[in-house]
């Protein structure tokens, strides 16, 4: 639910209250939720506990449409679902599809593996830098809807969309 507070468990033990805001992407019918700032792998946990993983982008489209959502209420870099940690050098998504899109900072170097522990990825500013995952920043999570549940989602976020528009009261910003 928007703006819900939700517990996770991770064997037997409160992980923590984590604040989530749910948004269906009008362009593939995914919900997508930001958690609040954590670790990477705890991230992750919590995008599996939600039905998800963090986000996998796509493409160009799907990178700026997560950017400029979620960007002004993390005010920073967030996670995605990109990772080496299984074998250095070779970034795969959580989810398990396949990374044909890949927006890393090449003008700063990256992926640079600095230090030799920087297996996770953050986006920040639209481009994408290999992190130590310790660090406590959002993560964006999607959520693959069922089949046959995309239309309604649609209509969801067509609603939310709307709905951002609005003072919250249903007035025209």
């Amino acid at each position: 639910e928007f703006g819900s507070v939700y517990r996770f468990e991770k064997s037997g033990v409160v992980h923590g209250l984590t604040r989530v805001i749910a948004i269906v992407n009008p362009a593939n019918g995914h919900r997508y939720y930001l958690l609040a700032p954590a670790t990477w792998p705890d991230a992750e946990s919590d995008a599996i506990a939600l039905g998800g993983h963090l986000v996998a982008v796509a493409d160009a489209d799907e990178n700026d449409w997560v950017w400029e959502t979620f960007a002004p209420s993390s005010l920073g870099p967030v996670w995605i679902g990109l990772s080496d940690a299984a074998q250095e050098g070779a970034f795969v998504w959580t989810s398990g599809e396949p990374s044909t899109y890949l927006n890393w900072w090449t003008a700063g170097g990256q992926p640079s593996n600095g230090g030799g522990i920087e297996n996770y990825t953050e986006m920040n500013n639209y481009v994408w830098n290999d992190n130590s995952g310790l660090a406590i920043l959002p993560g964006v999570v999607e959520v693959v809807p069922e089949p046959g549940t995309t239309v309604a989602w649609a209509a969801l976020a067509t609603l939310a969309l709307w709905w951002r528009r609005r003072d919250g009261g249903g007035h025209a910003l």
